[in-house]
């Protein structure tokens, strides 16, 4: 599923921003006066959404899942050098990662994966990929690409291998070598095709150009009548949506994808962002969160929960919250899942050694981001802008890197540098929330 993230971590670019920036000069001021006359208009109702709060089917699949892995564990106690059995029980742990955010079913399932692996000599390609995947989904974007080169070299189903290279080397940013694979395949009406196409127009700034690419594979997904398929296109058009600020449809997606699957608590967290970051319903928020967090508590809604205290003016509750996430976060058991978030919370050595990791994991633009985030927390700030102008600046449209690039140039004086990027901001408020709308705001 896709990655819409409530804190601004991974923010999609549009080429809308950077257009309107050579339009502010003359429409700012018209623009501001008016968003600040004119009160957001309600989209969430709360009707629409209610009944699956109550997660009424969530315990007939937990309970499934569970005795999944009790079957497949047992069938291993039994015959421990079957690689299928330790397959299958993998599978049923990421599900259950999926269903629960309990990191330690990803863990596992990474483990029993290997184990499979290490049976048979150098793998098979399926599982190889299948090891890829879930090494991706806990940021082991290096582990995963070896897993792939590996694979490749066996032969089998090369496309399929080829495909996820594509998702590694966007993760990694090579993207040359992303560009290629879409070059190669630039007819093509498959939808693993097209909805990596979308990803690369989104990465391009051409989110338009996304948009209508992804809502193509939504009609191909509709047309194979496809549950997990339509469920995973409806809340990546949302994303897609929100990120554009085309918010009721962000909103009608979400709600698409919760008639396929009760139990979304992704499109769940969705709504929860549309009513506080652009409805300000602070209470109806936090309301979804709390339910979310009695089946799926993940430290995205901890986090969440922190901006809102904070928006609120309760500093001792978002304070709490805070250091509740950062302690979840940096458990070993997450690994390297949460870099991104941790860097701006934590302190200076800590900052400086997190960005230097997620270097090394992912050399992208955003993490370089991050390490001139951290130079700058420790009173680097000339080293902070050449870091940004060598390795992020016109390399970047994410408005969290925007948002560093801006206090940066602030930190050096450049004043001028820093209002233009502000300007630029100012398209993202929803994207950001009102938490980092106000921090804008006094740049």
């Amino acid at each position: 599923m896709g990655s819409y993230n409530f804190v601004g971590a991974h923010i999609f670019k549009t080429k809308k921003i950077m257009k309107k920036l050579f339009l502010f000069p003359i429409t700012f001021l018209f623009i501001f006066v008016y968003s600040c006359q004119k009160s957001p208009k309600n989209i969430t109702q709360v009707a629409d959404y209610d009944t699956f709060l109550e997660f009424s089917d969530y315990s007939k699949e937990l309970n499934t899942l569970e005795k999944e892995i009790g079957f497949w564990s047992n069938k291993i106690e039994k015959a421990d050098n079957q690689p299928p059995y330790y397959l299958k029980l993998a599978a049923a742990q990421n599900a259950l990662f999926g269903l629960t955010a309990n990191v330690e079913n990803l863990n596992s399932a990474a483990k029993n994966i290997e184990k499979a692996n290490q049976q048979v000599s150098n793998g098979q390609s399926g599982s190889l990929r299948t090891l890829a995947h879930t090494y991706i989904s806990q940021h082991r974007f290096q582990e995963a690409k070896n897993c792939l080169l590996i694979a490749d070299s066996l032969g089998a189903d090369k496309k399929a291998t080829e495909k996820m290279m594509f998702d590694v080397n966007m993760e990694i940013g090579n993207v040359e070598a992303a560009r290629s694979f879409l070059i190669k395949n630039a007819s093509s009406s498959d939808f693993d095709i097209l909805i990596r196409q979308a990803k690369f127009f989104d990465y391009e700034g051409n989110i338009e150009k996304a948009i209508a690419t992804m809502e193509t594979a939504k009609k191909e997904a509709e047309k194979q009548n496809n549950t997990s398929l339509k469920e995973w296109i409806y809340t990546n058009l949302a994303d897609y949506y929100g990120h554009n600020g085309q918010i009721k449809e962000s909103y009608t997606h979400y709600l698409k994808a919760l008639k396929i699957n009760n139990n979304s608590t992704y499109a769940l967290k969705g709504i929860a962002w549309i009513a506080f970051s652009h409805e300000k319903n602070t209470g109806e928020a936090l309301r979804i969160i709390a339910k979310l967090e009695k089946v799926h508590p993940s430290p995205d809604y901890i986090l969440l929960k922190s901006q809102i205290y904070l928006f609120l003016g309760d500093s001792t509750k978002a304070t709490d919250y805070q250091n509740e996430f950062l302690k979840l976060a940096q458990d070993i058991r997450y690994g390297d899942m949460y870099n991104a978030y941790v860097v701006p919370l934590t302190n200076k050595e800590s900052a400086f050694k997190i960005a230097q990791k997620e270097i090394a994991n992912r050399p992208l633009p955003a993490s370089y981001d991050l390490l001139a985030l951290a130079l700058l927390k420790n009173n680097r700030a000339q080293e902070a802008l050449i870091m940004i102008n060598q390795k992020v600046a016109g390399k970047t449209s994410e408005p969290m890197s925007l948002y560093h690039q801006a206090e940066i140039h602030k930190a050096v004086g450049n004043k001028k540098e820093a209002k233009n990027l502000k300007m630029l901001l100012k398209e993202a408020y929803f994207e950001l929330g009102p938490v980092m709308a106000g921090k804008i705001e006094k740049i």
